[in-house]
């Protein structure tokens, strides 16, 4: 799961590996409070998360 936030200074792009969907449309993630990412979606208010499908799985 990918986690990206777009504050007005800087792009910011953040792989979640604690992240899970929880129905069709919500997911839960665990994120620290100190990320970079976590401060950003605080400050924005939005996020954007994008969700790999079959196709896209390696192993």
């Amino acid at each position: 799961m990918t986690i990206l936030c777009l504050p007005e200074i800087s792009d910011n792009v953040m792989n979640a590996a604690w992240g899970t969907m929880q129905e069709r449309d919500s997911v839960v993630l665990n994120l620290t409070e100190t990320h970079k990412t976590v401060q950003n979606i605080k400050a924005r208010g939005a996020f954007t998360v994008s969700i790999a499908d079959a196709a896209l799985q390696i192993c």
